[in-house]
């Protein structure tokens, strides 16, 4: 479905800059006059002053002059020419004058002028596609009902809809309903209690998120703080108080953001919104250090050797400033897989993994190192819940399929791999695994 709003902003938005100029001159021509643009009238700019418009159409005029061209014949050729000597030469009666006239023609064979004006009509096929690529628009609308898309094209006097399709599932108020779920399971971790048991309270609960989501799209951060106030204030859960900072933040108030942030952590010790919260306020308070704690973690995961006695001692000033910083016992963690350390690597990764429980590159990292350590079954556990929670990465999934290998399920680890395969063919590790898979399988057949 098209509104008609947006109808006008799609046929505007295709007006070349010729089309724009003429537009203000007319305005500047009469400044006491407000004038607009009509549908048709945009419709009629965008389809005959639009520069790409003009080219492509221009492309295909150019494509079918080289088609009669490739249909033509090849001319005779017409040669004259004379020859006249010295005239020296002439008076002693040598090399009398010449005179030569000849006529070529060129005999095509093998189909050749029919192949050559086959090329030329593919070439005007694929001037026609770009001059219809270039006049489709692809249009998306979305409301309380549906998100929509419609593919538009623009025709010699009319634009008119090629396809459209319309998915509910991603409608505004299905957003807002998840929006509202995921509010309600904090709610329950938090207090035991589901706001949706009450009608009223549900209720109260989708009006604020409306409001909410309406300010903060117009920018209107001070009336979104207010209403996260309202919502703190009625028992709203921790994720409402790291919003109200991200809010504060984002209007300026560098102090009022310290603030919420430290009431949060207050009573929110571990858990992702905590590790959001503690990140957000580390960068607040050491910006310098904040950066040179993201070079150190790109250092460490690059296992440049040169950087890592440096890396670590960044990350072990960070920890100095925040115990509870879970990126720093992570950044120590890669330092010492890299040295090839695995028990001080499970170490960290541990530590990281009662800050921020079900991290799943902190679980995918201990499930390594427990693989250093040859604790199969520990490395199995972790590896493959942490491409249980990253079921689309590649790499997560592959060394999952590699646990369990490790372990002996051959059939689960063949499930995993073929699965990382079909995420990434083209991963050398993932093919080295499959290598080793059958490999094994086939010594287990001869037995």
């Amino acid at each position: 479905m098209i509104h008609g709003t947006t109808l006008m902003v799609a046929a505007l938005a295709a007006v070349g800059s010729t089309a724009g100029a003429q537009t203000q001159g007319a305005l500047r021509s009469a400044p006491g006059t407000v004038t607009a643009l009509t549908i048709e009238e945009a419709v009629k700019q965008a389809l005959e002053q639009n520069l790409n418009l003009l080219a492509e159409r221009d492309n295909v005029r150019v494509a079918d002059a080289a088609v009669l061209t490739a249909s033509l014949r090849p001319n005779p050729v017409v040669t004259v020419g004379a020859t006249r000597p010295d005239q020296s030469l002439v008076d002693a009666g040598i090399s009398p004058h010449e005179q030569v006239f000849r006529t070529d023609y060129v005999i095509e064979r093998g189909s050749k002028r029919e192949r050559r004006v086959e090329q030329a009509g593919l070439s005007k096929s694929i001037a026609e596609l770009q001059l219809a690529n270039a006049m489709r628009t692809l249009i998306l609308d979305v409301d309380d009902h549906a998100l929509s898309w419609s593919a538009v094209e623009m025709g010699p006097e009319r634009i008119f809809v090629v396809a459209e399709q319309s998915v509910p599932f991603l409608s505004l108020l299905a957003w807002k309903r998840r929006l509202l779920d995921g509010l309600a399971e904090r709610c329950i971790r938090h207090s035991r209690r589901d706001p949706r048991d009450s009608g009223q309270a549900e209720q109260a609960l989708f009006d604020q998120l409306d409001h909410v989501l309406d300010s903060a799209w117009q920018g209107q951060t001070a009336e979104a703080a207010a209403h996260y106030r309202d919502a703190l204030a009625a028992g709203g859960p921790a994720v409402v108080r790291l919003n109200l900072a991200r809010v504060l933040l984002a209007a300026g108030d560098r102090e009022g953001t310290l603030r919420e942030l430290d009431m949060l952590l207050a009573t929110e010790k571990s858990g992702e919104i905590a590790g959001q919260a503690r990140r957000l306020r580390f960068g607040l308070r050491e910006p310098g250090l904040e950066h040179e704690l993201e070079r150190a973690g790109q250092a460490a995961l690059a296992g440049d050797a040169a950087a890592l006695d440096s890396s670590r001692a960044i990350f072990e000033r960070a920890l100095a400033i925040d115990p509870a910083l879970w990126e720093a016992h992570f950044g120590i963690g890669i330092v010492a897989r890299q040295r090839g350390d695995a028990t001080a690597a499970q170490a960290s990764f541990r530590s990281v993994l009662e800050l921020s429980p079900d991290q799943p590159d902190a679980l995918h990292e201990l499930g390594v190192a427990l693989l250093m350590g040859d604790d199969a079954a520990g490395a199995l556990v972790a590896l493959d819940h942490a491409a249980t929670l990253r079921p689309d990465d590649p790499a997560y999934v592959a060394d999952a399929g590699f646990a369990h290998l490790r372990a002996g399920d051959l059939a689960r680890a063949r499930q995993r791999l073929e699965r990382a395969a079909r995420l990434d063919a083209n991963d050398p590790i993932t093919k080295s695994y499959l290598g080793e898979l059958e490999r094994v399988e086939a010594e287990v057949g001869k037995r």
